[in-house]
């Protein structure tokens, strides 16, 4: 009998859809959302996990971008700010308001009358959208920062952006997809692509299970980040632009104990923020190098990016004095960016989507660049396009935006619903905090089967009800999935603690497959 996948093996067909969108990061999850939301049948291929790469390795922060602002990138501004309200509103669980505080130095290139002057104009284009009017801050107001070096300060200012987690963002945003009729398949790679006739026909070979498949699809959205040109040269080999990557790196520390960020200006006129992050935690970056490789799933941070990082948080910092060995976590990544400059933090951040037309009735997107906040303005602006190529085989419903639809977890929850007994107010806190007014269907799991309460990962209050409902609801399958993704336990659990998560997801993972649930190799949910 020939294994599931080998050559001679037929592959398994997916199906046809109006829209084949390859890439899992936040714009290809949110073009996704879009385009069901449009009544286009639509599936969601991702080579890994969603927010594998990019979007989850960001600064974490939803901002109209301040420092765009010196180079007159207005409408930039504009769009990130109309598109932070929108998230705050649909991600409520996500996404949260955070004031930020800029320091300054005598001697600074940028002198305190032109931050106050760039954080007026800043409030001005949020319009009604702005969080809270940006300020000026005393030295009384400095010298209760922790830490802060005082010596040559000549004033700071305060002004409001958001903060959000990235990861989370990009995969709610997936089953939001799917709640919509998307089919969303992670680690489904891309190996081949071709024109038939008035379709795509596209294959691969699932991780998963090693089971070749096949689909065709009348468009095809390549939101592969920094994979375009790849995938370009890959499949159909449309002239696409050069790239260049703009390597970045963050850490992960304990907490600073403050519930505000910081942007600190360095002699060499980039930005660095120290921000709160998850409660217990702060994070510092980012860098900007230039990165030459090709792996952008893992991508390694250098030496001399870890020293820049260090040497200049003890630069503002000398009472922390933070060393290398405190750092709990690191992650690097890269993002994708059009060429034009010399300088990567002078490179616009602004997208760019080319459609091609291989043939009448057809499309092929390529979407280049753009920025995490405004995930959602490319995906309206590629649907919206994209319409005059190919209308979507189904009915849209013209009363659902996804600028007003709450994503999974960011509606209200259930009316009257009480706390089954033996779940601790702890455990709600924690379960509301990772997935939002979803936690009720953790509770009910706990409920039905009380042996699920168990943890896993106490230090977390991470369950068996938790690992359950992530490999089948949130469809993640290996550990880095959960530790990483859906929770950020990476940071400082135990090795105790890790190597019994990983004996109990592969007890649970065995489980489902002999059970032969259905899902259990994946779901789509066409």
């Amino acid at each position: 009998m020939n294994a599931i996948g080998s050559p001679s093996s037929a592959p398994r067909e997916l199906g046809a859809f109006d829209i084949a969108v390859v890439g899992g990061g936040i714009n290809g999850c949110g073009v996704a959302r879009e385009a069901a939301y449009r009544g286009y049948r639509t599936v969601l291929l991702e080579q890994y996990d969603f927010a594998q790469a990019t979007s989850s390795q960001s600064t974490k922060l939803i901002h109209g971008g301040i420092r765009y602002l010196e180079s007159g990138e207005f409408g930039l501004v504009w769009e990130g700010l109309h598109e932070r309200r929108n998230l705050l509103r649909i991600a409520p669980h996500l996404v949260r308001p955070l004031e930020l505080i800029i320091p300054i130095y005598r001697g600074s290139v940028r002198r305190p009358w032109m931050v106050r002057l760039g954080t007026v104009l800043y409030d001005l284009l949020a319009g009604h959208r702005n969080l809270g009017r940006s300020r000026s801050l005393t030295r009384a107001d400095l010298g209760r920062i922790p830490y802060l070096r005082q010596d040559g300060l000549s004033g700071a200012v305060a002004y409001f952006d958001a903060q959000a987690l990235d990861s989370r963002l990009t995969l709610e945003t997936a089953l939001s997809a799917r709640q919509a009729g998307a089919a969303i398949l992670n680690y489904h790679p891309v190996t081949g692509a071709r024109l038939e006739g008035r379709a795509y026909r596209l294959e691969g070979t699932a991780t998963r299970t090693g089971e070749a498949w096949t689909l065709t699809a009348r468009s095809v959205v390549n939101a592969t980040g920094p994979w375009v040109p790849q995938f370009e040269r890959r499949t159909m080999n449309h002239r696409s632009h050069a790239m260049v990557y703009d390597r970045g790196i963050h850490f992960v520390i304990p907490t600073l104990g403050v519930s505000y960020g910081l942007a600190l200006m360095g002699e060499d006129r980039r930005l660095i923020f120290v921000l709160p992050w998850r409660d217990k935690y702060s994070l510092i970056g980012t860098t900007e190098s230039r990165y030459e490789g090709e792996d952008f799933a893992h991508v390694p941070p250098s030496q001399e990016e870890i020293t820049y990082l260090l040497d200049t948080f003890n630069q503002f910092f000398p009472g922390r004095n933070l060393r290398r060995e405190e750092v709990l976590h690191i992650y690097c990544g890269v993002r994708a960016l059009m060429t034009g400059g010399n300088s990567l933090s002078r490179l616009s951040r602004e997208s760019e989507i080319v459609i091609e037309s291989d043939a009448p009735g057809t499309a092929w997107v390529l979407l280049y660049g753009g920025k995490l906040t405004s995930y959602r303005s490319y995906a309206v602006n590629i649907v919206r396009r994209l319409r005059k190529h190919v209308p979507p085989s189904g009915q849209a419903n013209g009363l659902l935006d996804t600028a007003v639809e709450p994503l999974l977890g960011g509606g209200a929850e259930p009316a009257g619903f009480r706390v089954p007994h033996g779940i601790s107010t702890e455990q709600v806190d924690i379960w509301r905090k990772r997935y939002g007014s979803r936690w009720v269907e953790l509770a009910r799991r706990v409920e039905r089967n009380p042996g699920s309460s168990e943890a896993l990962v106490p230090s977390h209050r991470f369950t068996q009800a938790d690992l359950e409902y992530m490999v089948e609801e949130e469809l993640a399958y290996r550990l880095e999935d959960f530790t990483l993704r859906r929770t950020k336990m990476i940071y400082d659990m135990t090795t105790a603690e890790r190597s019994r998560l990983e004996a109990a997801l592969a007890a649970y993972l065995a489980h489902r497959k002999s059970q032969a649930l259905p899902g259990a190799q994946g779901s789509h949910r066409a």
